[in-house]
């Protein structure tokens, strides 16, 4: 297993316990008040889809094809229902410049890592609210696709699809709780 995969499936998996345990939030959360209402739900809606995939995972460890293929048709639905829930937050973000102030060492560092994440996912840099509110409708679509597209069938072929998607999972993972902290850090009049 090559490096990129280890760290992505490590982080998979520190993210999903700290989501868990309620720590952490890798949805894409904004604090803005008239936002945060959707923007939770729709973070809900991603973690059921998430949920869903490991559900999905468990299935194939049995090697039971039919009900890890019914799984990913849950995972689908759900994050197919998270984008529109994203889409509909697009819309409403305000579309005014997006200035984030750390004030910490570990939020430089967090705003740090988001731009090389952005960079890496060949994500475009967002200048306003708006289009930091779109990069969690850009990694879910591209998420969704690998999950639409994985059809088990219990060969060779299914691991490379596999590790495309737990890549692209840790991706999700990793942009949603940076962007999580991008909002929070681009927000001064709030207490922290």
């Amino acid at each position: 297993m090559r490096l990129t995969s280890v760290r992505a499936l490590c982080l998979v998996i520190a993210l999903g316990a700290l989501s868990d345990a309620g720590i952490a939030s890798p949805s894409f959360n904004t604090n803005r008040p008239n936002l945060q209402k959707n923007s939770r739900e729709a973070g809900a809606m991603l973690n059921d889809g998430l949920a869903a995939s490991h559900t999905m995972f468990k299935f194939l460890e049995y090697q039971s094809f039919n009900e890890a293929n019914s799984e990913r048709n849950r995972a689908v639905q759900f994050l197919k229902d998270a984008k529109v829930k994203y889409e509909g937050l697009v819309k409403q973000a305000p579309d005014q410049d997006l200035v984030m102030r750390p004030s910490t060492d570990d939020e430089k560092s967090a705003e740090q890592d988001f731009r090389k994440r952005l960079a890496e996912a060949k994500i475009e840099q967002p200048k306003t609210e708006r289009q930091l509110a779109a990069i969690a409708v850009t990694v879910v679509t591209q998420h969704l696709k690998l999950l639409d597209e994985l059809k088990f069938k219990g060969g060779r072929d299914d691991n490379e699809r596999l590790r495309a998607l737990i890549h692209s999972q840790a991706t999700l993972l990793e942009l949603g709780i940076l962007t999580t902290i991008a909002w929070d850090i681009s927000t001064p009049s709030l207490k922290r």
